[in-house]
């Protein structure tokens, strides 16, 4: 298991979660097999299901080029860089999900967009025959700045004010239609009651935030943009030493770890 969820006493802020990376090469394999575009291949590694090797061909380059930052740029950090970064960031989330899903609920597949401005992740939960969906917003840079911009997505979609309410009811219909679960049809209804949401903010921040005094800290504000249950409001942080000092390291790893599938694909 790459990532252990640690719980964080947030009260009444949010439920809240330290995400501990316990095995970093493992993330890092399964984190390029989903920026490769093979996220069914790496639902099987999460689960441990050996099986076949995918033939990633081609994709292997495109991910690489989705990565890799000349060096120029990195010294100067221009903003493709936090595109990388927040790239790196959402699929970890999306392992993250994958480690923490019950039975009952199902993920969207990830997207593969350096710099994608639209839905981060989507979590649908068909538990007691009723549908609930989990809102993703995905952040790596400055969590003390971010974490604004996220409470603000979320006010928007309270209010379904967000340009992304239709992407977010296209992406809940078309998970139901592919998984069917009992009384689908009813749900996809359902899906479209705003009542039906919950929100899980996900940050990449300094070891400070994963506290209970800096998750609180954080999320002081979660409650006053989304109101009702504590259920409907998840916090997640990823501590590291240093935000952008980790991605870039962490994007070297990913692109050895593709370099080594292109290796062996070609020498088989």
């Amino acid at each position: 298991m790459p990532i252990q969820h640690v719980a964080v006493d947030c009260e009444d802020c949010c439920i809240a979660h330290h995400w501990s990376v316990n095995n970093i090469d493992d993330l890092a394999d399964v984190v390029a097999l989903v920026i490769a575009g093979a996220s069914f291949h790496a639902e099987a590694v999460i689960a441990d299901i050996v099986g076949r090797q995918p033939r990633l061909g081609t994709a292997i380059d495109a991910a690489i080029s989705k990565l890799y930052i000349p060096p120029a740029i990195e010294k100067l950090e221009k903003q493709p860089v936090w595109h990388r970064d927040g790239l790196l960031f959402q699929a970890i989330s999306w392992v993250a999900a994958h480690l923490q899903k019950s039975n009952t609920e199902i993920i969207a597949d990830p997207h593969v967009i350096k710099a994608h401005k639209g839905l981060d992740g989507l979590l649908l939960n068909f538990d007691n025959d009723s549908v609930c969906l989990t809102i993703f917003e995905d952040k790596a840079g400055d969590p003390d700045d971010l974490i604004h911009k996220i409470m603000k997505e979320f006010r928007d979609l309270e209010s379904n004010e967000s340009y992304k309410s239709e992407e977010i009811l296209q992406g809940a219909v078309a998970l139901l239609r592919m998984h069917r679960p009992p009384g689908w049809e009813d749900m996809i209804y359902d899906s479209f009651w705003l009542k039906n949401r919950n929100y899980r903010a996900s940050l990449a921040t300094l070891h400070s935030h994963c506290t209970e005094d800096g998750a609180k800290a954080l999320f002081n504000n979660f409650s006053k943009s989304v109101q009702g249950e504590l259920t409907r409001r998840l916090g997640h942080v990823m501590g590291t030493d240093n935000v952008r000092a980790f991605f870039r390291s962490f994007a070297a790893l990913v692109i050895t770890k593709l370099n080594e599938r292109k290796a062996t694909e070609e020498a088989a």
